[in-house]
């Protein structure tokens, strides 16, 4: 199992400090009292012992993807089942969800690593990693139909490198992109620093070279998704302060008039704890967030590492586009 790959899911523990506040603004982007929140685990139906993370729900809400290890999935060449994507059928019944069908996304999968799918308007986004398609260790790819067959394409430099990158995030405009990469910070390299970056597309559709995000801290900051606004961002970081222990799910978001990040916001102690919180997702209304943690501090935890939910009483969508 790829070393990178695992430090998405057990970072390691770093202290450098945020040193780019200056180029932040210092600005209250969360409308609610974020102790209120409920924290709620998505039960056995979905979790199992082995790890479960990177959720992904449907644009209509009928089906969630995730990422895991459990048993049913590809077996590595080493004996070991591998990180595989799978999906459930999603019911709303009785102000509670309920998932079914729970299945190996077989035509996805590869006796590698998979780390996090994304379905865009314009096709299917996933992490790849170990695999000979690879330009490093894990790299981003698309999924096209050509032919009635799926054609799996590396999306190359400047967004892929020779070394780690995941957790992709597209756009609702589809012209920028999010992920995590440990790349080198100019001619400095540490291999357990992992980083956000974005890139835009130009007028001939291409990507530009990725820049690394003004709040990243030199220590771990990862699972970037960009909500339906365009403009707010949730990420997972081990450095940020304050932190309740772990990686916490923290927030930001793109000021229009000044291109200008807001210094990031901790979630609160209801949706981070002691352990680690990862890969959130939020759906389309900014009302919901979906996530994973290995926290043992709420009923119903099933392994490792579980998928949670959390509503909040007011979206995380930027108000002018609500």
């Amino acid at each position: 199992m790829c070393k990178n790959f695992c430090l998405l899911l057990l970072p390691f523990l770093f202290i450098q400090i945020l040193s780019a506040e200056d180029k932040l603004l210092e600005k209250n982007i969360l409308e609610f009292d974020v102790e209120s929140l409920k924290v709620v685990n998505l039960g056995k139906q979905i979790n199992s012992p082995q790890r479960d993370y990177s959720p992904f729900i449907t644009y209509d809400f009928k089906e969630i993807y995730f990422t895991s290890d459990r048993n049913g999935s590809i077996m590595t060449r080493e004996g070991h089942f591998s990180h595989d994507i799978w999906k459930a059928k999603i019911k709303y019944e009785n102000d509670s969800l309920k998932f079914e069908n729970v299945q190996n996304c077989t035509n996805l999968n590869t006796p590698y690593n998979e780390g996090s799918i994304f379905i865009a308007k314009d096709g299917v986004y996933m992490t790849y990693c170990n695999t000979p398609m690879g330009i490093g260790d894990c790299d981003l790819f698309k999924l096209i139909q050509l032919n009635g067959k799926t054609q799996v394409i590396n999306l190359g430099e400047p967004i892929n490198s020779r070394y780690f990158e995941s957790g992709l995030s597209i756009s609702s405009n589809r012209k920028t992109i999010y992920f995590a990469s440990n790349r080198p910070n100019g001619s400095r390299y540490v291999m357990e620093n992992i980083d956000i970056f974005r890139s835009q597309m130009d007028e001939n559709n291409k990507w530009q070279t990725p820049e690394r995000l003004p709040f990243n801290s030199g220590g771990m900051e990862a699972n970037p998704f960009i909500i339906s606004d365009n403009v707010t961002l949730i990420f997972s970081s081990k450095n940020l302060r304050p932190n309740y222990g772990g990686s916490d799910i923290y927030i930001t978001r793109l000021d229009k008039k000044t291109s200008k990040w807001t210094i990031p916001q901790n979630m609160g102690s209801k949706i981070n704890s002691k352990w680690d919180e990862i890969t959130p997702f939020v759906n389309k209304n900014g009302t919901m967030m979906f996530f994973s943690s290995n926290r043992k501090d709420i009923k119903d935890a099933c392994g490792d590492y579980d998928l949670y939910m959390v509503e909040f009483p007011i979206p995380l969508i930027e108000e002018t586009e609500r």
